[in-house]
């Protein structure tokens, strides 16, 4: 596959679960702020300061980084994480949840987000394979992983 064909799967991806996402947003949203917060306090974010989180999909932490460092310091920006629109060292730090999974390329992001980030970048990845796999039924995690990762 080229590219653009990964970036056009992905939206149409996108576009077909988004209204799932949208019926439990409360659910995940109250779910992920304490998730979203000790992100944001391990990073050391507060009122003024600026970071930038790659691929933000429902939100989170990008929603509650927000609400922390306040309206005049956020902006959304939409672009491609191999060919970041950012100079060198742009922003002190850089967050990514559940992410590299996702990308055509992720040696060529990991890169992207080394250069704009000048102090800490801060990757999260869980384990969907072992999460559900625990549950000592491996069709269950097979199902889980191709109901999530969409039309083939």
């Amino acid at each position: 596959m080229i590219p653009e064909e990964i970036k056009e799967g992905q939206r149409t991806t996108w576009k077909l679960t988004a209204p799932g996402w949208m019926k439990h947003d409360r659910v995940i949203s109250e779910g992920a702020r304490p998730v979203s917060e000790r992100l944001l306090r391990l990073v050391g974010i507060s009122e003024g300061h600026r970071l930038l989180d790659i691929a933000s999909g429902t939100g989170e932490p990008a929603l509650t980084a927000a609400e922390w460092v306040g309206p005049p310091n956020f902006a959304h920006v939409l672009a491609d994480a191999p060919q970041l629109p950012f100079a060198d060292a742009a922003v002190p730090v850089l967050l990514s949840m559940e992410t590299i999974e996702w990308v055509d390329a992720p040696a060529t992001v990991l890169g992207e987000m080394a250069r704009v980030a000048s102090k800490r970048i801060l990757l999260v990845q869980s384990d969907w394979q072992s999460l559900w796999g625990d549950s000592g039924d491996p069709e269950t995690s097979r199902e889980f992983t191709r109901l999530f990762a969409g039309p083939q």
